[in-house]
């Protein structure tokens, strides 16, 4: 989402087959470095697995089913979206924000030492997240901090890079799930983004895709 719908260099076209430039990249400022993190998360497969995504907006749980897609690929529509997705085998990614604050510290470790010239000018790593970057976000940058102050007194693994840490940034993130709980229900209907005659007639043909077709 961040990188072909909103800060990246550019956005998917109607036809999902070429791009439109962003004029608004944050990449027109700074180098950026997207990543799906954990494993299994966006574009990191840890096998590439074709099947059906149910349109639940209601369900607690996202189905994915894997299918066989080598006679025929089945149309998407408003129950379920046709596309490649990773296995779905928990035992195949991290199960935790503490995890994944570790595999991407490794990663980290090994993008800048195999890949020095990318890294920042000022020596400054900023982290932004969204949604439940509100758990995770934390999680690594804590986790980043222990280890920059591990290599500071010399108990760190060897050969490990300080990692000069700016800014964790946390957009829309879910923090603390019964807190925001609560406000669903008030920003449903007290909120400035919709206009409340169209949220209204969105409410009452039942459509959850429709509010933000509709209203945007």
């Amino acid at each position: 989402m961040g990188l072909l719908e909103e800060l990246g260099p550019c956005f998917v076209a109607s036809d999902s087959k070429t791009t439109i430039l962003n004029p608004w990249s944050w990449n027109n400022e700074v180098n950026l470095l997207f990543l799906d993190q954990p494993m299994q998360v966006g574009f990191s497969y840890d096998v590439a697995t074709n099947g059906t995504l149910a349109m639940d907006y209601d369900a607690v749980e996202t189905t994915i089913v894997p299918g066989d897609f080598s006679v025929d690929i089945p149309e998407s529509n408003f129950t379920h979206r046709v596309g490649t997705f990773a296995s779905q085998e928990l035992s195949q990614t991290a199960n935790s924000s503490a995890l994944a604050a570790h595999a991407l510290w490794h990663f980290a470790q090994t993008w800048f030492f195999e890949f020095p010239h990318y890294k920042p000018v000022d020596d400054r790593i900023s982290l932004w997240t969204e949604s439940y970057g509100g758990h995770y976000g934390p999680a690594i940058f804590g986790f980043f901090q222990e280890q920059n102050e591990r290599i500071g007194k010399g108990t760190a693994e060897k050969g490990a890079q300080y990692l000069h840490l700016d800014t964790l940034g946390i957009v829309n993130g879910l923090i603390d799930a019964v807190v925001q709980g609560e406000s669903y229900i008030t920003i449903g209907y007290n909120n400035v983004c919709f206009i409340l005659s169209s949220y209204a007639l969105a409410i009452e043909k039942g459509r959850f895709g429709y509010i933000f077709s509709d209203t945007r």
